[in-house]
C-alpha cells in the first residue's frame, strides 16, 4: 500500500474550519498566530487542558462556538465564574469526544499531550474529518487501531510533528521501492553534551532546559531521554509503513534537518527549514495545495548553520533503546511503554524520582506486564490503565 492510500491523501482537502485540540500548548499557540495571519480558517471549536486563564481571550478573538476542558475540576472553576450562552462547553475527556461530534468543522488539528488523544482522533475518523496529527501517542498507542478505522474512513491524516511532516512531504508521491531508509532527526536535547556520569547528577531545572525548542515539560523531559525519538520512530512505523530495520535517528544539534530518505543508489534527499513548528503545521492545514505565500520564518540557505549529523549513543540514552524493543515486540508493548512512561516524567516532575530511573521504570513495566493484542479501544484503555497503576503503585511512595 502507498502513503495516499494508507493514509487516505485522496480525499484530503484545504482546511476550511477547524477544531483545535490543545489551543494553549506550544503546537496550539503556534497555530493560533498561524490563524491570525492568514484569517481564511475559521476556528470554530477548542480544548484545553488546566489553562483557562487565557480562555476568554482565545474565545473572543476567534469567536469560537465549542470548548471542551478536559480536567474537570478546571472546567468546574471556570464555569462556576463565567456565563456564556453563546458557546456550548464540554467537560473532561468525554467532552472532548463530544465535541467532536457536534461540530461541524472538516479538520481535527489535535495538539493533546498523551493518550488522551486516541478517543478524540478515533471519533474524527468516525466523522471522516481531516485529521492533522500532532499526537503522537495515538499511533503509538493505538497505531493499529487507528489503520483498521481509516480502512472504512475517507479521514485523510497529515502528520504535524516537524519530524514526521517532513518525511511526509519527502515521501510523498516517491515509488517505495526506491527507499532504503527513512531518518528522523534529533536535536539531542538539553543532555546531549553531557557525559553519562554527568546526567546521573543532573537537575530537574537542567534537564527543562532545552536548547532549541520551547516545548511543554512532558516532551521536554521525553527529548532529554531521547525518548521522544525512539516514540517517533514508532509512530513513523504506523505512519509510513516502514519496517524497523528501514527506520533511523541521528542527532541534530542545528535541527534545521528534520528528516532524511537514503535511496537505494545510496544518495539522500534532506527536508530543511528553520526549527519553528509553523512550517509544518501550515503545511498540514493547507494539504493538498501548497502554501500560497513564503513564510516570514523562511531563511536563505547562506543564513543557515553548518548542518552536522552524529550517531544515536545507546548507552546514554537507554529509553530511546527500549522505544525500539517495545517497537519490533508489538502487540500492546509500546502501549505498556508509552503509559510507563508517561507516569514516570510525572513522578520525576513531582521530584519522586531521579530522571536516570525514568528508563528503569519503563523496563521494569515491560519487563512484568503480559503483553496483549489490542483488538478494540476498551482493551486498550484496559491495558492503559493496567500499566499506569503498576508504575504508580510501586513508585509513587519511594525514592528508587
Amino acid at each position: 500500500m502507498n502513503l495516499i492510500e494508507r493514509l487516505n491523501l485522496n480525499f484530503a482537502k484545504p482546511t476550511k474550519s477547524l477544531i483545535l485540540l490543545g489551543a494553549t500548548g506550544s503546537i496550539g499557540t503556534t497555530t493560533l498566530e498561524y490563524l491570525r495571519r492568514i484569517k481564511t480558517i475559521k476556528l470554530k471549536a477548542i480544548s484545553v487542558h488546566q489553562s483557562t486563564h487565557n480562555l476568554n481571550k482565545i474565545i473572543e478573538e476567534f469567536q469560537v462556538e465549542q470548548v471542551a476542558i478536559t480536567d474537570e475540576e478546571s472546567y468546574d472553576r471556570y464555569i462556576k465564574n463565567n456565563q456564556n450562552s453563546r458557546i456550548k462547553f464540554f467537560r473532561g475527556s468525554e467532552g472532548l469526544v463530544e465535541l467532536i461530534k457536534n461540530s461541524d468543522a472538516d479538520t481535527v488539528l489535535t495538539a493533546v499531550v498523551g493518550a488522551v488523544g486516541i478517543r478524540a482522533t478515533i471519533e474524527a475518523i468516525k466523522h471522516n474529518k481531516k485529521i492533522c496529527l500532532a499526537n503522537k501517542e495515538t499511533l503509538i498507542v493505538a497505531g493499529d487501531l487507528i489503520l483498521e478505522h481509516l480502512k472504512v474512513s475517507r479521514s485523510p491524516v497529515i502528520p504535524v510533528d516537524s519530524e514526521h511532516n517532513a518525511a511526509f512531504q519527502l515521501l510523498f508521491n516517491q515509488n517505495p521501492e526506491n527507499i532504503n531508509k527513512l531518518i528522523l532527526t534529533a536535536s539531542g536535547g538539553p543532555l546531549r553534551d553531557k557525559s553519562v556520569d554527568e546526567i546521573k547528577k543532573i537537575t530537574k531545572q537542567e534537564v527543562l532546559n532545552h536548547p532549541t525548542w520551547k516545548m511543554g515539560q512532558k516532551i521536554t523531559v521525553d527529548s532529554a531521554g531521547l525518548i521522544n525519538k525512539g516514540l517517533e520512530i514508532i509512530e513513523a512505523h504506523y505512519l509510513f509503513g516502514f519496517s524497523y530495520d528501514h527506520l533511523d535517528v541521528r542527532i541534530h544539534k542545528e535541527s534545521y534537518v528534520h528528516a532524511l530518505i537514503q535511496l537505494k543508489d545510496g544518495s539522500y534527499m534532506l527536508s530543511t527549514s528553520p526549527p519553528n513548528m509553523i512550517f509544518p503545521i501550515a503545511h498540514a492545514l493547507h494539504f493538498p495545495e501548497p502554501l500560497p505565500y513564503t513564510l516570514k520564518e523562511s531563511q536563505e540557505p547562506e543564513e543557515w548553520p553548518a548542518l552536522k549529523f552524529y550517531p544515536v549513543d545507546e548507552n546514554k540514552y537507554p529509553g530511546f533503546t527500549l522505544c525500539l524493543k517495545a517497537g519490533r515486540r508489538g502487540l500492546s508493548a509500546p502501549l505498556v511503554l508509552n503509559a510507563s512512561n508517561e507516569v514516570a516524567v510525572e513522578l520525576f516532575l513531582q521530584d519522586k524520582v531521579h530522571f536516570m530511573d525514568i528508563p528503569k521504570i519503563i523496563q521494569d513495566a515491560m519487563e512484568n506486564i503480559p503483553l496483549v493484542e489490542i483488538t478494540n479501544l476498551d482493551l486498550l484503555l484496559q491495558e492503559d490503565q493496567k500499566t499506569r497503576e503498576f508504575v504508580y503503585d510501586k513508585y509513587n511512595r519511594v525514592l528508587i
